[in-house]
């Protein structure tokens, strides 16, 4: 899609430095939408290296960042959206929508890829199986950090999973 470099010009915040971050920066929620998971587990790189993904599910998107975690340095954002390329028109690397379109900033990994629509959970994570169809009356805190001290989040947060430290 894109370079890393020139996506966290964007502005402030669009590159989170460590995995906290990230996770914090997700439950920020994207356009006019919030998170209903946000994950954060180990994932491959093409040549087998190990990456470490944060990653959030709304909607009708996703959006992760991955990490090398021999470092905690980021190395890739990935957005995949159902807005069918609305957000982005025209969004070349020079274009004022560059950084809406889907797609990966930074290196291409699709061994990392999260899709809001295909999300395997991990069973650590111990979710509801309507996870992501629940109605404004229904709670969605859940911390289920399988080992890591994710935080306690209020009434109306997302479900975390925190499965790779």
């Amino acid at each position: 899609m894109g370079s890393l470099e020139r996506y966290c010009d964007l502005g402030d915040g669009h590159c989170p430095a460590t995995y906290a971050e990230a996770r914090t920066k997700l439950r920020e929620g994207v356009l006019a939408l919030s998170p209903r998971l946000i994950l954060q587990q180990a994932c491959a790189a093409p040549d087998g290296s190990a990456r470490l993904r944060v990653s959030a599910a709304y909607g009708s998107m996703s959006m992760s960042y991955i990490y090398d975690p021999s470092h905690e340095q980021l190395v890739s954002v990935q957005i995949f959206d159902d807005l069918g390329g609305c957000a982005g028109q025209g969004a070349g690397e020079s274009s004022p929508g560059f950084g809406e379109l889907p797609g990966f900033y930074g290196e291409d990994l699709p061994g990392c890829s999260f899709n809001y629509g295909d999300v395997e959970i991990p069973p650590e994570c111990r979710l509801p199986e309507d996870w992501m169809h629940l109605d404004a009356s229904t709670p969605r805190y859940l911390v289920n950090d399988a080992g890591q001290d994710a935080g306690a989040l209020e009434d109306g947060a997302p479900y975390e999973c925190i499965v790779a430290p």
